[in-house]
């Protein structure tokens, strides 16, 4: 249970963003009779200026605050073409740890999830995929994902392989809304079963970048009235392109 942020592209009005965002983790929506905050630590990876690989940019297990994001933005020089950030609230048995923190790396991707499944561990995934988390039921999401994307047909694209991938899982869950990101795309997965008001994304679209929130975050110049528009469910949008931004028509994952 977190809160997510992402931009695709470059916005350069980014670093407010990221710092507004960091307000969620005290302000932030919750589910049910859930406990206020997204306290349980925060994660921060962006592409690299040199040759556009995610790379880690802090994980701290303490609570969000404005004065560790600057920190952490400060060193940055120029807008990041790709980032993830993370505000965690940790799903009941599932440890707070600083393994635990999003975003998880493997395989040239980087991911963030926002939801609990139940009997994860239990998900098959390629055997080259190494726990590194707590038994983290998002880590496990994460690598079986991947393991689909591996196998899947020549003449299927990514976006179709995660949409079969979702259909045929058979343990339960809250939400599988997520952003899995490498250097040249970004796939957003809006998904979930319960707590629609809770499980939200929302996309705000700019000339030359894309913008994802689980709650609107305020937006600074002459983008400060853009609208923020709420990613239906059962969704999946694939953003891509350096020049020029790509937006692919949804991609619905259909349920049965």
């Amino acid at each position: 249970m977190c809160r997510l942020f992402a931009i695709y592209g470059i916005y350069d009005q980014w670093r407010s963003a990221v710092l507004d965002f960091c307000r969620q983790a005290e302000t932030g929506k919750i589910p049910p009779g859930a406990k206020a905050g997204h306290k349980d630590g925060w994660g921060m990876a962006a592409a690299r200026q040199t040759d556009g690989k995610m790379v880690v940019l802090n994980r701290q297990l303490a609570p969000a605050s404005i004065e560790q994001f600057q920190k952490t933005l400060d060193p940055i020089t120029s807008p990041p073409r790709n980032l993830l950030c993370h505000l965690r609230k940790a799903s009941p048995g599932i440890a707070v740890s600083h393994k635990n923190l999003h975003p998880f790396f493997d395989g040239g991707w980087t991911f963030i999830h926002n939801g609990t499944l139940y009997g994860a561990q239990s998900l098959p995934r390629n055997n080259s995929y190494q726990c590194v988390s707590d038994n983290s039921d998002t880590e496990f999401l994460f690598h079986y994902l991947l393991s689909e994307i591996m196998v899947k047909p020549e003449h299927q694209s990514i976006p179709e392989s995660l949409a079969k991938a979702i259909l045929k899982m058979t343990i339960d869950y809250t939400s599988l809304t997520s952003v899995l990101c490498c250097s040249d795309r970004m796939i957003v997965i809006r998904h979930f079963k319960k707590h629609p008001h809770y499980y939200t994304l929302y996309r705000c679209r700019l000339p030359h970048a894309v913008l994802l929130a689980s709650e609107p975050v305020r937006l600074k110049g002459h983008y400060k009235d853009q609208p923020w528009e709420l990613l239906p469910n059962h969704s999946m949008t694939v953003i891509s392109g350096k020049h020029e931004i790509v937006e692919e028509s949804h991609a619905i994952i259909e349920t049965e």
